[in-house]
């Protein structure tokens, strides 16, 4: 039991480190990223939301990955 929720534990950090690598690397890539809206509306996040979504995937990746 405490070996399976170590191994669940462990599995879960994977995940999340590879979740933050994989958006750091889109975020990078210089690719537009569009995203929809309460209303259904198409949008473009600008350079400062870009930012901030590259500071929370390097965070991530602190956290994450070790």
């Amino acid at each position: 039991d405490k070996a399976a929720r170590k191994k669940a534990a462990e599995d879960a950090l994977r995940a999340n480190c590879a979740t933050a690598q994989d958006s750091l690397r889109s975020l990078q890539s210089g690719v537009r990223i569009m995203e929809i809206d309460a209303n259904g509306e198409r949008s473009y996040i600008d350079d400062a939301q870009r930012q901030q979504r590259i500071d929370k995937a390097q965070q991530g990746i602190k956290d994450y990955c070790k």
